[in-house]
């Protein structure tokens, strides 16, 4: 893995554990916190995200996963991804969505296909194989 793709990765694992300690009880976060799994929730954030990139037409829409300074690695994002594992709340998918269009359309804003017409194009797919 290339050192810009393991730097990033260090920054959601970071971003993640630092949501991660508001969220879990004390012990739980010590578990979080041993040898080993940071290097673990890198591996399984990097093959999730290269599953979903993998897939279809979402080469584009993966890309504001791994920047850095990117979706990932902002606090508030973070922080939803993590109740994942906190069982109480479930995270908020339209804070996450909206955050990933801005994201998206930022980067492709210039001569590039806005996010919203890349799912337009899918749902049409879609339609077309019903």
């Amino acid at each position: 893995m290339n050192s810009l793709v393991l730097l990033v990765l260090g920054e959601i694992s970071k971003a993640f554990l630092s949501a991660a300690a508001e969220l879990l009880s004390q012990e739980i976060y010590e578990q979080l916190l041993k040898p080993g799994t940071e290097e673990a929730f890198q591996a399984s954030i990097s093959s999730a995200i290269q599953k979903y990139a993998s897939t279809g037409t979402r080469l584009q829409l993966a890309e504001p996963l791994l920047r850095n300074k990117g979706l990932l690695t902002h606090q508030s994002i973070a922080h939803e991804i993590a109740k994942v594992i906190h069982n109480e709340n479930e995270p908020d998918i339209t804070l996450i969505a909206n955050y990933w269009k801005r994201e998206f359309d930022k980067a492709y804003s210039k001569n590039k296909t806005p996010m919203s017409d890349m799912v337009n194009c899918t749902q049409e797919r879609r339609e077309q194989w019903k």
